[in-house]
């Protein structure tokens, strides 16, 4: 392997050549085009099917789509509270329901359910939303959206107890 004075001209592998040296033309004997066959046009045929053109950066297919560089327009992104709102509002309705009519088993057993599971499970899809929201370009979120998010941890977890008390109670008296 020569290097014709220049170390890291790496040109001979189909890619482009150090300046002063004559780019090697697409397709010619000795390029190796890791995508798989030159086309009649000049567009490297890749292995999925598409064609990308010959030159570095202008584009690639990917997955039977063509990646343009970015032309989807960037839109904000926010925290997606209304599952959290969700949670609260689950919370509070089994504590009401705990401590209002909780004497009655299938009503603790209830509130507990929406307290404990479907509360917590609410507070999961949040944070799995709130995850993907963040990996946005433009991602906004304020101060509220933490404490909230622990203000329906708790008021869960105030219901849970409240709801399993009554659970208890209820099983004490059989």
């Amino acid at each position: 392997m020569s290097d014709n004075g220049r170390p890291f001209d790496f040109g001979q592998f189909g890619g482009a050549s150090a300046p002063g040296n004559a780019p090697s033309p697409a397709g010619a004997s000795g390029s190796a085009n890791p995508f798989g066959a030159v086309g009649a046009d000049g567009a490297d045929r890749n292995v999925y099917g598409g064609s990308t053109p010959a030159g570095f950066g202008t584009g690639m297919a990917v997955g039977g789509g063509h990646y343009d560089g970015g032309s989807a327009p960037l839109r904000p992104t926010n925290a997606p509270v209304v599952w959290l709102y969700a949670a609260v509002a689950a919370s509070i309705i089994a504590m009401l329901v705990a401590l209002l009519l909780g004497s009655t088993a299938a009503f603790a057993i209830g509130a507990w359910i929406l307290a404990g599971p479907i509360a917590i499970a609410l507070v999961a899809v949040f944070s799995i939303q709130d995850t993907r929201a963040r990996t946005a370009a433009l991602y906004s979120s304020s101060g509220f959206v933490s404490w909230l998010y622990r203000g329906a941890i708790v008021l869960s977890l105030i219901a849970v107890v409240i709801s399993a008390l009554k659970i208890a109670d209820w099983v004490g008296r059989i």
